[in-house]
């Protein structure tokens, strides 16, 4: 995303590091005919919506592809099957929209181990509360988690017990 980000900022005689403009008020996103201004909330809506619908035919025209390669091959169930998980995909990715990538950054940078107050202020969230709707732990790490909480006591991490003076 970053590489994205420096090619448009530099298309538009920008550093490819937005932390190096010499114009803090210089926006990272441009709206579309006005390069001095941001874009705005609901422009940017309407141009992911556009997008997302866009993506959604695509998946649709290689479902189809895949289902005429199955049927060629005389699987007619697999070219059931292709189609039915193509529309499937493509209802998911049409329901895209600026809400759904902010929920799906904010999954992604838990997963990644970034910590909650940090994501909670990149959110501007006013609760961690709010935040932590985003830690999710899947079936995998919840695993993976406890395995390593209870894993067999070596004598580097045996916890100490306090005796009672009278066994000493």
């Amino acid at each position: 995303a970053m590489a994205a980000l420096g090619a448009y900022l530099e298309s538009r005689g920008l550093p490819l590091d937005p932390r190096a403009r010499e114009n803090e008020d210089e926006p990272l996103i441009a709206s579309v005919g006005n390069h001095s201004t941001a874009i705005g909330r609901s422009s940017l809506y309407k141009e992911l919506k556009v997008f997302f619908a866009s993506a959604a035919e695509a998946r649709l025209a290689a479902g189809e592809t895949q289902a005429a390669a199955r049927e060629t091959g005389g699987d007619p169930a697999g070219a059931k099957a292709a189609r039915e998980a193509a529309q499937r995909d493509a209802g998911h990715i049409k329901k895209g929209s600026t809400h759904w990538l902010r929920h799906t950054h904010g999954r992604h940078a838990t997963m990644r181990g970034l910590p909650a107050d940090v994501l909670g202020a990149q959110l501007r969230h006013a609760s961690l509360a709010t935040t932590s709707l985003y830690a999710r732990a899947g079936k995998k790490r919840v695993a993976l988690e406890m395995a390593k909480a209870f894993e067999r006591d070596t004598p580097a991490r045996t916890p100490q017990v306090e005796r009672p003076l009278s066994e000493s």
